[in-house]
């Protein structure tokens, strides 16, 4: 890449062709990519917003690529550029933030263009944005930094980025709050903002109040998220990893009467049940009015499952080389148990009383959960990275979110007994007694703090069927994500369908 000594500059005329080609070769690799499976044929820069800000010259990119097959979709890549010694130590020890050097004309180093949210006086300046609330308009479209209640302060200090992001990039401000930058853009708004802002409105305080957002404003179209500031939440980590320290503990004191280590999934259960409450709260926001699930939608939901079943069993067969010789049977017995599907998908369509579909998490799991303190924190509403953005924001059964969480204390519990140690006598049997028990103790209180507030069918058969609907659908979903990764974990999801149908 060249240029003649102006960042501008590299977003126009010769230089430009430079810089897309070379974004086509940075994007694929990385973590926050979704389309990984996708050949691209080629990448533009869509807009490209100069960042008002000192002593630092930025500018918000929106990276259009191109398919060899399919839609196009579109990425928000924030750039600056520094110069050789900083440059050259950021290509050594950070490589997946340099796109390129940039020959200078007039200057014997390069400079470096860089992913802006790994350098830090370009997100102390971020930051500034954010807090002013700062409007831009350039290139046709308007970048809006929306302050959200009492903002974000403008105390700075001393940004962190989160390394070990996937498919956003999350900056920590200190104690102030923590920025989220969306990587893939789309339409309107993104769940996490439109639950975040409606949960702090309902006044749920399980978590993190929005502070701010941030907005790109284009002709003819929805205000599309670019990122999120919320409150920070001082935590112990997420609750699989306390999870896991909890089950290990049974390894040497399995008092399950004195002192059970299954005890916290009761508070736990109580803050997703109040979740659930306030997204099932009469609202004048149709976005989030909860709805009743319809026989025609039951009907469409269950001829999913069956597909997603059907191709499961197929993928079995791709994969049994790779399968351990018991995996193999244990599948052939599931699969025999087609009537047991039909019977459960039948039951669910059938209904045994009316049901509630709103706003949910929508993945929710152990690592969805802050533990802080003695209480747990509900994070990220994006729902399932790989949905699209209407299927993320679309009502469904507050079951979804009960499934998931019970899969998740399931899967906790295998994680555990595979990683004792050697010398650890019973961990299998005594993390599985963990599991029988925990799940039995979320389901509990869950019941115990949604009943009363109308969440739940009243009938107790009704409820049954949904849970077992919504845990056969995400069973199944494991299958599938275990044969495609992780073989040697796909005897997990048969026991949850083992579990399923034996009626336990």
């Amino acid at each position: 890449m060249h240029s003649q000594g102006s960042f501008d500059e590299l977003f126009s005329g010769p230089s430009r062709a430079e810089v897309e080609s070379r974004l086509r070769d940075y994007i694929e690799p990385r973590r926050w990519f979704r389309s990984k499976t996708r050949a691209i044929a080629a990448a533009a820069l869509d807009h490209v917003v100069p960042l008002p800000v000192e002593g630092k010259e930025m500018a918000l990119t929106i990276v259009g690529v191109e398919y060899e097959e399919g839609p196009r979709e579109q990425y928000v890549l924030p750039l600056t550029w520094v110069r050789g010694d900083e440059g050259e130590h950021l290509a050594r020890t950070r490589p997946h933030l340099v796109v390129g050097a940039v020959a200078v004309e007039g200057e014997e180093r390069p400079r470096w263009l860089i992913d802006a949210l790994g350098e830090r006086h370009a997100l102390e300046q971020l930051f500034g944005l954010v807090a002013r609330g700062e409007t831009v308009e350039s290139d046709g479209c308007v970048l809006r930094f929306r302050p959200v209640g009492e903002g974000v302060g403008r105390a700075l200090v001393e940004p962190r980025p989160i390394e070990s992001e996937q498919s956003n990039t999350s900056i920590v401000y200190g104690d102030a709050c923590i920025l989220k930058i969306v990587r893939k853009l789309e339409e309107g708004a993104a769940p996490d903002l439109e639950m975040g802002e409606f949960l702090t409105r309902a006044g749920y305080a399980s978590t993190p109040h929005v502070l701010a957002a941030i907005e790109l404003v284009k002709p003819g179209a929805e205000p599309g998220t670019l990122g999120a500031a919320h409150a920070f939440v001082p935590n112990e980590g997420d609750a699989w990893t306390f999870a896991l320290a909890t089950i290990a503990r049974s390894w040497t004191a399995p008092a399950y009467t004195s002192d059970p280590t299954w005890a916290f999934v009761g508070p736990l259960a109580q803050r997703v049940a109040e979740l659930h409450a306030a997204l099932a709260s009469p609202s004048v926001d149709r976005r989030f009015s909860p709805e009743p699930i319809e026989r025609s939608e039951r009907e469409a939901l269950g001829q999913a499952l069956e597909g997603s079943i059907a191709r499961a069993w197929a993928l079995a067969d791709a994969r049994a080389a790779q399968l351990r010789p018991d995996a193999v049977e244990r599948l052939g017995a599931m699969r025999a148990r087609g009537k047991a599907y039909a019977d459960c998908i039948a039951r669910f369509i059938e209904g045994e009383g009316p049901a509630v579909k709103t706003r949910v998490h929508g993945d929710l799991h152990l690592g969805q959960v802050l533990v802080s303190g003695d209480d747990f924190v509900l994070i990220d509403f994006e729902g399932e990275p790989a949905r699209p953005l209407a299927a993320r924001k679309a009502k469904r059964s507050p079951f979804v979110d009960v499934a998931g969480m019970l899969r998740s204390l399931h899967y906790a519990s295998v994680a555990a007994w595979r990683s004792a140690p050697a010398d650890a006598r019973n961990a299998r049997p005594l993390a599985e007694a963990w599991h029988v028990a925990a799940r039995r103790e979320f389901l509990r209180a869950y019941a115990e703090g949604a009943r009363p507030r109308t969440v739940l069918p009243q009938d107790e058969g009704a409820r049954d069927a949904l849970l077992r609907f919504y845990l056969l659908e995400k069973c199944v979903y494991e299958l599938h994500y275990e044969l495609d990764n992780r073989p040697d974990w796909v005897t997990i999801p048969v026991l949850g369908l083992e579990s399923i149908l034996e009626g336990s």
